[in-house]
């Protein structure tokens, strides 16, 4: 989702980490009816496709599952697929879509062993993390990764940081910091990843459109939300 906030500032202005982790747990828990009437199995469908194209053999992670949508939803009846999210709300919802297969967990250090999967999957998670822990998620998904596995995040359009006090129209603030895609790669990169492509998507099912009409273009395209990363585990 588009972060649509009504006060922004720069990096350097950037609130207390633990305040910002604190309002986007809390703020998750809140509005997590409003957020699911927001999101659907068919957001993204292309995106996922191509990602599944590549995808080696193994489980997949869906890092800041929500309530389940659009990863749990599409996978958990055809691949071996985990769920974690900070909210325990989010974790609880998506526990009815994919049951005994969501956990709650900090995606900066992640409750699973090193190899775990053969590919991870994070929509608009990452780019709730303050700054400087945004390293540490990389790292963790390195970590849990196997060598060549395949890794779809989303990223930023730009450095940038803030905050929507009445975030979907629910009464609730969230809170964003976001990494463009040069200082993203940056981070990929120093985690032992290949940043192999970086693509927009138009989600047209928020307009009506047939799924199969959501459409991937080049990351600065006018219309396209925040950026998503492929990326490619270093063997």
């Amino acid at each position: 989702m588009t972060a649509d906030a009504d006060d922004s500032f720069d990096a350097e202005d950037a609130d207390d980490p633990l305040a910002q982790r604190a309002a986007v747990k809390e703020g998750y828990d809140e509005l997590a009816e409003d957020y699911a009437a927001s999101r659907s199995s068919d957001d993204h469908r292309a995106l996922l496709d191509r990602f599944l194209d590549d995808a080696p053999e193994g489980r997949v992670l869906d890092a800041g599952c929500g309530a389940g949508e659009p990863v749990l939803s599409r996978l958990a009846d055809e691949r071996a697929v985990v769920g974690t999210d900070f909210s325990r709300e989010q974790v609880r919802r998506a526990s009815t879509v994919a049951p005994g297969r969501v956990v709650q967990s900090d995606i900066t250090s992640l409750p699973f062993a090193d190899d775990a999967f053969g590919a991870i999957t994070a929509f608009y998670a990452v780019i709730h993390v303050p700054f400087e822990e945004q390293r540490a998620v990389y790292d963790e998904f390195a970590r849990v990764l196997q060598p060549g596995g395949e890794l779809l995040v989303t990223v930023g359009a730009e450095d940038w940081t803030g905050r929507n006090p009445d975030w979907l129209g629910s009464g609730t603030a969230m809170e964003w910091s976001t990494y463009g895609l040069e200082r993203s790669t940056e981070l990929l990169e120093d985690a032992g990843f290949d940043v192999y492509d970086a693509v927009g998507a138009i989600d047209t099912v928020r307009d009506g459109d047939a799924p199969d009409e959501t459409r991937i273009v080049d990351p600065d395209h006018e219309d396209a939300g925040h950026p998503f990363c492929f990326a490619r585990l270093d063997v």
